[in-house]
C-alpha cells in the first residue's frame, strides 16, 4: 500500500489522538520486525519540501517510526449533496 505523503492519525499507547501527521514512507518491516511507518509532524513535512531541511536543520532529525496498526490514513469524501441520503 502506498501512503506517502498522506495526512494519518496516530493512536498513542495510552489512547490519545495525534492529527496533523504526513507518512514519509510506506509501510515497512522495522527493526522488530513489526510494521512501521516512517511519521513527522505536518509543519515539517512542508518545511522540507520548502526549504529542503526540517526546522531543526536535518533531513531525518524529525521523523518517527509508529506501528501501522496504530495509523488511519485520512480520506476526503465527497459532502452529500443530498440530505436524504444520510437517513
Amino acid at each position: 500500500m502506498a501512503i506517502l505523503g498522506e495526512r494519518l492519525v496516530l493512536q498513542t499507547r495510552h489512547g490519545a489522538w495525534r492529527h496533523n501527521l504526513r507518512a514519509v514512507s510506506n509501510p515497512h518491516q522495522g527493526e522488530s520486525g513489526q510494521l512501521t511507518v516512517s511519521v513527522v509532524p505536518e509543519a515539517e513535512w512542508y518545511a522540507l519540501a520548502l526549504t529542503g531541511s526540517f526546522t531543526d536543520g536535518t533531513t531525518t532529525g524529525m521523523i518517527r517510526n509508529h506501528p501501522a496498526d496504530r495509523l488511519w490514513v485520512e480520506v476526503l469524501q465527497e459532502a452529500f449533496s443530498d440530505a436524504s441520503a444520510l437517513t
